[in-house]
C-alpha cells in the first residue's frame, strides 16, 4: 500500500539528494504503474514544476532520448546495458570505439553523450539491481556519471551515491532522515518516515517484513566505515551447491558480465557439483571469437573467487531474454527460475561432468 506520505517524503528526500532546478526535464519510458517511474518521475514533476516527455516505444528510445535530452534519467542496469551496446554498435565494434577514444577521446566522449541525449544530464541513476563495476566505469570513462541508488516498493528513495562523492560498487549512503542496520543473514535493514505501511489486507505478509518498525529488505549488504553500503545479492538468491556450500551469484554475475560480448547473464547452480553461467550473446562474430572472450573472461573470474564459487561450465545462447518470453520481469530483471527452468536440466548434466573431469565445459544451447 501506498500513502500520501509515501509517496511525498521519498521525493523530497531525493530532490534534497540531487538539487534538481524547476523546469528540470525528465524522461518517463517505464510502466506508469512502476514505482520508480511513479516518484522519481511523475511525483516529482508535479512537486518541482518538472517537464515530463514520454517516450514513444522502446525502440524509439535512443531517438527520443536525443531529442529530450533529459536533466534526469533513471534506468535499471539492463537500461544502461542496452545503452551502453547501442553506442558500441554505432561505431561497429568496442574495439573501434576504444580506437576513435585513443584518437579523440574528447570529441568521441561528446559524441557519445549527444547519441544518448545525456549532454546535459545533471544526474543518472542506476537502481533496482547491482550494475556491473565495469559498466559504470566505461560511462565514467565517457564523462558520464552514472551512480547507484536503492530504493524498492516498500520503501523508495533511502540511499544514493552524490556526483562529488561517487564509489563505483556501493549503493551510496543513507539519504538523511534514513537508518540503516545489518541483521541476521546480513540483511539490510531500514527505518524511516515515510515507508509503505504495508500490504494490503496481507497481515501476516506485513508482519514478516516490518518487525519493530525495521523494514527486511531482503538484501544481503555491508557497510564500511564511511557508511558507504555494498550489496551482494538477495537472500533468497543465495544458493547452496551439493558440498554445502553458500554461493552468492550477484557478485560473481557483476564480474563476468565485464565481458563485452556478454549481454545478459545469470549464475546457476542450487544443489550442483559446480556453478555454471548461462550467457546470452548478440554479437555476430563467429563462435570461435566469442568462446574465446568469454572463456578468457571466466579464467579472470575464477582466480578471484572462492574454489567453491569457480565456474564449471558456460551455456552460451543467442535467444535474448525479454519481457515477451518470460525471462524478464516488466522491471527488467532476470527471473532466475526461468532461467533454471529452461537451462537446468542441460546445467546439471555439464556440471556434473566438468566435476568429474576437472575441467571447464562450454555449449551451445
Amino acid at each position: 500500500m501506498q500513502t500520501h506520505r509515501s509517496s511525498v517524503i521519498p521525493v523530497e528526500r531525493l530532490q534534497d539528494k540531487t538539487a534538481l532546478p524547476e523546469n528540470t526535464r525528465a524522461f518517463s519510458y517505464l510502466p506508469l504503474a512502476h514505482i520508480a517511474e511513479r516518484h522519481l518521475v511523475e511525483f516529482h514533476s508535479v512537486m518541482h514544476a518538472s517537464q515530463v516527455t514520454f517516450n514513444e516505444s522502446l525502440e524509439t528510445l535512443i531517438r527520443d532520448l536525443a531529442e529530450v535530452q533529459p536533466h534526469f534519467l533513471f534506468g535499471a542496469p539492463r537500461v544502461w546495458e542496452l545503452l551502453q551496446q547501442a553506442v558500441i554498435a554505432s561505431f561497429g565494434s568496442m574495439q573501434k570505439l576504444e580506437q576513435a577514444l585513443v584518437n579523440d577521446h574528447s570529441g568521441t566522449s561528446q559524441k557519445v553523450r549527444e547519441m544518448l541525449g545525456v549532454q546535459h544530464a545533471e544526474y543518472l541513476l542506476s537502481g533496482a539491481a547491482p550494475a556491473a563495476k565495469s559498466m559504470l566505469a566505461w560511462y565514467a570513462r565517457l564523462g558520464m556519471q552514472l551512480v547507484e541508488g536503492f530504493g524498492q516498493t516498500e520503501a523508495m528513495a533511502l540511499l544514493s551515491n552524490s556526483g562529488e562523492d561517487n564509489r563505483i560498487g556501493s549503493i551510496g549512503k543513507a539519504i538523511d532522515g534514513v537508518e540503516i542496520k545489518i541483521g541476521a543473514e546480513d540483511e539490510m535493514l531500514i527505518r524511516a518516515d515515510g515507508l509503505s505501511p504495508g500490504y494490503y489486507k496481507m497481515p501476516e505478509k506485513t508482519a514478516e517484513l516490518w518487525q519493530d518498525g525495521w523494514l527486511h529488505t531482503g538484501d544481503k549488504a555491508r557497510v564500511n566505515e564511511d557508511g558507504y553500503v555494498y550489496l551482494f545479492g538477495r537472500v533468497k538468491d543465495y544458493f547452496k551447491t551439493i558440498h554445502g556450500k553458500f554461493v552468492a551469484p550477484a557478485p560473481i554475475e557483476n564480474d563476468f558480465a565485464a565481458c563485452h560480448v556478454v549481454e545478459q547473464l545469470c549464475l546457476l547452480g542450487r544443489g550442483y557439483s559446480k556453478t555454471v553461467m548461462v550467457c546470452v550473446v548478440a554479437s555476430q562474430q563467429d563462435k570461435s571469437t566469442l568462446e574465446q572472450a568469454i572463456l578468457e573472461q571466466l579464467t579472470a573470474v575464477n582466480t578471484s573467487v572462492n574454489k567453491h564459487e569457480r565456474i564449471g561450465a558456460i551455456i552460451i545462447t543467442r535467444e535474448p531474454w525479454t519481457i515477451e518470453n518470460g525471462v524478464l520481469t516488466p522491471t527488467l530483471k532476470v527471473r532466475r527460475d526461468e532461467v533454471e527452468t529452461r537451462f537446468g536440466e542441460k546445467a546439471q548434466v555439464m556440471a556434473r561432468k566438468s566435476a568429474e573431469q576437472r575441467t571447464v565445459l562450454l555449449e551451445w544451447a
